[in-house]
């Protein structure tokens, strides 16, 4: 403490010394001064004046905001007021000096701080007393909200002090993150409603005694907006948007990597995406809307006809709108509207993305907002009672989806996308007419691009085509299609179960983004045709149903875990981007502020993933789903969570063979688990650049058919990977991950929970093989960057069907792989393969959390898998491992299997049965009998009140 206090007092000696004067500047410049001069005199000290309660010991490089709150349990709000040298900004975090845990703030000025030229360091110490207020904007703030942040405050009771709407609380006030649960860790902070551009002169607004709490926003004088809107009702009855109640004036975005954008300044838009009207609507299956809500039926496909036939050049027709997707070589809706460089050569779809599944979503609103307008205005065609029952009825459209995954769909797809006529009624009346959703047929003078080999055969097609592979075939082949998607029984248990764990599982948004975009990819190959291609997919009816439920899954994902938001990465992009400048490694930052282009709000602004954060989001967009539904928007965050979690367990629990777990001696199952489950999965690893085009890495459980046009269907099929990209064009060097469900296909050959059974059982059966682009055999030895492999892993199922299961850390089991090319042999093949130019690398997700288990041993426990994006862990010796493992495993993998243990065990095991665990642990291969399968007499539909 003497050295403290010493240091202390140097640092006092330095800051009554001479003083020196900067120039007025900007709020941000000055903290750029600022902290520049602090640096330099006080070196190893990260705060100024007095500090009340020290820090325990110095920084670390690990240490975060957030780990320095919790050593001395205070906010990290008040780690960041204490510290000026952090600038409010906690990845100014640096490791090294000593730092303050909690200082007295200072009393809030009577009036607004009003600095000019020449300001001396005195005056700086005064504009840090403000900062230790810890304000949630970047930048000059014209009007703070005069509420400050306090236990309770939401980010909808903030906004309403502010007269402004929550997304506009989000944008301005940057260090939310675009997340609302963010609000509580700024307590004693204060919000902005409205920034000021960079002037000579520093204008700090605070709170005083005089301050207005009215909800109605006021600005300086010198306050100027850069455009206005008009607020009107979201629902209208023409084919073009208008500006409405949910639009508001945003900044500019603000790149996050080493260049800055150059986007030009908003401009109010008739393109903008603002979603159907009528208030909040469930989405339905496409089955359910034409069985249970024919009207609604009926108007959805009067919309997608008149859609269809509009003029190929409107914006919003079925033409215009599907070639947003892969991209016909003409920005959207024209390079007037654009506002940056459009780039011929890329689509605007962000596919192998971290933003792939907040991309789509704008996307879908976009076709549901066209398809919503073209239903107003045929409602008001209808004359009398008919005008009352298809206005109501048009009031409800919005676009169906398709769940490939449902028990009972056993992958087919819709019987409406099978038929070629339908039956509706016109305003005219009844009428048989050609079945929108089983093509798009194009016009005389589209579907004339120049396109790369191998999809030049869809060039002058007359309508979208399913079933076949390029090269093969121009007729329809809707029976293929089908055969592939179904595929065998295995196939199907294997994609519900990979499905239930992916929605389940905690690993993080972009992980899971990356996990449905890799279903996606199969669906789209199984269905083949013009779906098999980004360039093509768009025009195809099917396209949409499959995408609103990729957009549905992701929806249920987030309900389900509302504190995990999508993380950033800096990426090879492909697809069309504001500000193309990449950083040294020739990469783009790709985050939450990146613009969604081309989809523009009415005030100009992009989208961006920020617009797309949660489930309520969702709702002010105008929709929800069964299992998100509308009717939920009053319901908690938890609440919202346990029903959504309660409806995966309810739709895709019974996906789940019964690979039980026996407990052993005392070690019981906690009060709240039913049961314990072992579950396999076979996990793949590529660089997606190894092929251009669209290719498949499949897993079969025996030799498949010679004919690799059988593959697909063939019984021995289990699942796979996917590698969804345009023809002859390859992705750019980047890692993907396939996480195959393999435990109901074991348990369909008859095998039970014995550990070496199945080793030995996958050494003589697993096999795995390649498809390019054009459905052609690959030889998997000259995939250089494939890795195959084995896990296992423990899962506890709740009792409750509203509460989550915990996954347990899968362990590596290399028997079944490691003689086979491509196949895993160590640890560091699945955790760290190389990229195609040989650089290894690392995986996140999942697949990060892999340790490694000897091929003689039984399933060990594991540490349950809870964290957003899990990290590998490393310590020097295994805690829960046989005593042959250590010799059995690869010595470069034996460091990183340590904490296996779960969290519980030590902490939540009764006292007297601690000594018995270890006896408990096996020591020889004849214990992987001591798992034994029982039946689950669990329910396989748990309600959802649970």
């Amino acid at each position: 403490m003497s050295k403290l206090f010493l240091k202390f007092s140097v640092f006092t000696i330095f800051l009554t010394t001479s003083i020196k004067s900067i120039n007025a500047a900007p709020a941000n410049d000055v903290e750029s001064v600022l902290g520049d001069n602090l640096n330099k005199r006080m070196q190893q000290i990260s705060y100024t004046g007095k500090c009340d309660v020290f820090g325990k010991g110095y920084i670390q490089s690990s240490d975060t905001c957030a780990s320095l709150a919790q050593k001395a349990g205070v906010y990290t709000v008040d780690i960041l007021a204490a510290n000026e040298l952090f600038k409010g900004d906690c990845r100014n975090v640096k490791a090294g000096p000593i730092w303050c845990a909690k200082k007295a703030l200072p009393s809030q000025p009577a009036v607004p701080i009003k600095v000019t030229a020449p300001m001396n360091d005195d005056t700086a110490l005064d504009i840090i007393k403000f900062y230790r207020q810890t304000p949630i904007w970047r930048g000059e703030c014209l009007t703070a909200i005069s509420a400050p942040i306090e236990e309770g405050t939401t980010c909808e009771s903030l906004a309403s002090a502010g007269g402004i709407t929550v997304q506009q609380l989000l944008r301005i006030n940057e260090l939310l993150n675009n997340d609302c649960n963010m609000v509580k860790q700024y307590i004693r902070g204060r919000a902005c409603k409205q920034l000021k551009a960079s002037t000579s002169t520093i204008i700090i607004k605070t709170s005083s005694s005089s301050t207005s709490t009215s909800s109605k926003a006021t600005t300086t004088s010198k306050s100027t907006t850069t455009s206005k809107s008009t607020t009107t009702s979201k629902s209208t009855t023409t084919s073009k948007p208008t500006t409405t109640s949910k639009t508001t004036t945003t900044q500019k975005p603000t790149s996050t990597s080493t260049t800055t954008s150059t986007s030009v300044k908003p401009t109010t838009t008739s393109y903008a995406v603002v979603g159907a009207g009528g208030g909040c609507v469930d989405r339905q299956s496409i089955d359910s809307m034409q069985a249970n809500d024919p009207d609604t039926f009926n108007m959805l496909i009067l919309a997608m006809v008149q859609m269809m036939k509009a003029d190929s050049n409107d914006p919003f027709s079925w033409h215009q709108i599907a070639g947003i997707h892969g991209g016909i070589g003409t920005p959207w809706p024209n390079v007037k509207e654009q506002g940056f460089n459009f780039n011929s050569s890329r689509p605007y779809c962000p596919h192998g993305s971290v933003i792939f599944a907040t991309w789509h979503r704008p996307y879908m609103l976009l076709l549901e907002q066209a398809i919503y307008n073209a239903a107003q205005d045929i409602a008001n065609k209808f004359t009398g009672a008919n005008k009352t029952k298809y206005v109501n009825a048009a009031k409800k459209v919005r676009w169906p989806y398709w769940d490939w995954a449902v028990k009972d769909s056993n992958s087919r797809m819709p019987s409406v996308v099978k038929q070629t006529k339908v039956d509706i009624i016109t305003p005219t009346g009844k009428q048989t007419i050609d079945n929108p959703f089983f093509s798009y047929k194009f016009k005389s003078n589209e579907n004339k691009f120049t396109v790369n080999n191998p999809d030049r055969i869809w060039v002058g097609a007359k309508q979208t085509i399913r079933g076949v592979s390029p090269g093969l075939s121009t007729t329809d082949n809707e029976a293929q299609a089908e055969v592939k998607l179904k595929g065998s029984a295995e196939a199907f248990g294997s994609r519900r179960e990979t499905l239930w764990k992916y929605l389940l599982r905690e690993d993080g948004f972009s992980s899971m983004s990356s996990n449905i975009e890799g279903l996606h990819g199969d669906i789209h190959v199984a269905i083949n045709g013009f779906m098999r291609s980004v360039p093509w997919a768009g025009w195809d009816p099917i396209f949409w149903l499959h995408h609103c439920n990729i957009d549905r899954l992701i929806a249920i994902w987030q309900a389900a875990n509302p504190g995990l938001k999508l993380t950033g990465a800096n990426e090879n992009v492909t697809f069309q981007v504001v500000d193309p400048r990449t950083n040294i490694d020739g990469k783009i930052k790709i985050d939450i502020n990146t613009p969604l282009l081309p989809f523009k709000h009415p005030d100009g602004s992009w989208w961006t993933s920020a617009d797309t954060v949660d489930v309520r989001s969702m709702w002010k967009d105008g929709y929800g789903y069964p299992e998100t539904s509308c009717t939920k928007q009053s319901l908690t965050d938890q609440q919202v969570d346990a029903f959504a979690t309660s409806q995966i367990n309810a739709l895709y629990k019974d996906a789940l063979p019964d690979f039980t777990v026996q407990q052993k001696g005392r070690m019981r199952l906690k009060r709240d688990v039913s049961k314990s489950i072992t579950q396999w999965s076979v996990n793949i690893v590529i660089d997606q650049s190894e092929l251009p085009g669209t290719f498949q890495i499949m897993v079969f459980l025996g030799e498949p058919p010679a004919d690799a046009q059988q593959w697909s269907s063939c019984d021995q099929k289990i699942g796979g990977l996917t590698v969804f990209g345009a023809p002859g064009i390859k992705m750019p060097s980047k890692i993907v991950t396939s996480d195959v469900a393999l435990t109901a296909p074991l348990q369909s050959k008859g095998l039970g929970t014995n550990a070496t059974e199945i080793d030995d059982y996958l050494a003589k059966n697993l096999i795995w093989k390649c498809l390019d682009d054009q459905d052609r055999p690959v030889n998997v030895t000259t995939l250089t960057t494939l890795k195959v492999g084995v896990t296992s892993h423990q899962v506890d199922i709740p009792t409750k069907s509203s509460q989550k299961p915990k996954f347990f850390n899968p362990k590596l089991r290399v028997k079944g792989t490691r003689k086979k090319k491509g196949g895993a042999d160590s640890l560091s093949d699945i955790k760290n393969p190389r990229l195609k130019n040989g650089k290894q690398t690392t995986v996140s997700g999942n697949f990060a959390s892999i340790t490694i288990v000897s091929t003689s041993s039984s399933s060990p426990m594991a540490t349950p898998t809870t964290t957003e994006e899990p990290k590998s862990t490393q310590t020097t010796a295994p805690t829960d491992m046989p005593a042959e493992t250590a010799t059995d495993m690869p010595a470069e993998t034996a460091a990183e299997t340590a904490t296996d243990m779960p969290t519980e065990t030590a902490t939540d095991m009764p006292a007297e049965t601690a000594a018995e665990t270890a006896a408990d642990t096996p020591t020889d291969t004849d214990t992987d009998t001591e798992a034994t399968s029982t039946m689950d007499a669990e329910s396989s539909t748990p309600s959802a009140t649970d």
